[in-house]
């Protein structure tokens, strides 16, 4: 229900942004240091991505959904759900699903992008051809999150610098965490596009098939999976 709200808001002509934590963004906010795995390739334990991250999860706008993982799909920690609400406080007014995106949905959304008549924007690593109606790319390094701490001003100013112009677009972010830190920067600048922080969602189009996540194989469990907040 949330993802075709999403998609009639996108219709309408509305402007607002998504973003959508999950158990990597919050391993960072923990200063819990891991390997990323199904093709992210990066590791990180940066103070400032941490604290970026914590403050983005905080912020008042009606406009900018905020999705979190559920506990009923397998994160870490089991209650993830808790963690995102009491701990780092996602206003609960603005709450979607971090898998909104992805799991059962995956199939209904990429096909909406597919066909989606305006085109559009898309930030990322993957560099492969696909038939989605992309109108550009802006590329960033795989490893970006390694090099955050050098490097977040300049290229949080790139991507700044890539949508301030833009105006009524659909400008999708596939940059695991930074997407998080960047989508509200840019609705604060330039509060008229729709951010969509996608993650992994094209990625077995644009990255290719030995990097696509489970949830892309109809015949994985993951393919069937709805999102829950509703327990017990």
């Amino acid at each position: 229900e949330h993802l075709v709200q999403i998609i009639q808001k996108i219709q309408n002509g509305e402007h607002f942004g998504v973003i959508r934590p999950g158990d990597g963004e919050l391993l960072i906010m923990k200063g819990i240091r891991f390997n990323a795995q199904l093709g992210d390739d990066w590791t990180n334990n940066s103070t400032i991505l941490k604290e970026q991250l914590k403050c983005a999860f905080k912020i008042v706008n009606q406009n900018l959904y905020i999705g979190i993982p559920c506990n009923t799909c397998g994160h870490y920690p089991a209650n993830i759900y808790e963690e995102y609400l009491n701990n780092y406080k996602v206003p609960i007014q603005q709450l979607t699903y971090a898998n909104i995106f992805c799991n059962s949905n995956w199939r209904y959304f990429t096909e909406f992008l597919r066909t989606y008549e305006k085109g559009f924007y898309l930030i990322t690593t993957g560099t492969k051809e696909c038939e989605f109606p992309i109108k550009e790319r802006l590329y960033i390094d795989k490893f970006l999150v390694n090099n955050w701490d050098s490097v977040w001003e300049s290229e949080t100013d790139r991507v700044l610098e890539y949508i301030k112009n833009k105006r009524g677009e659909l400008i999708c972010f596939a940059g695991g965490p930074l997407s998080k830190v960047w989508i509200p920067k840019c609705m604060e600048m330039n509060p008229l596009n729709v951010y969509l922080d996608i993650g992994s969602a094209l990625d077995y189009y644009t990255k290719g098939t030995e990097n696509a996540r489970p949830y892309t194989d109809c015949n994985s469990q993951y393919s069937r999976e709805c999102c829950n907040f509703i327990f017990g």
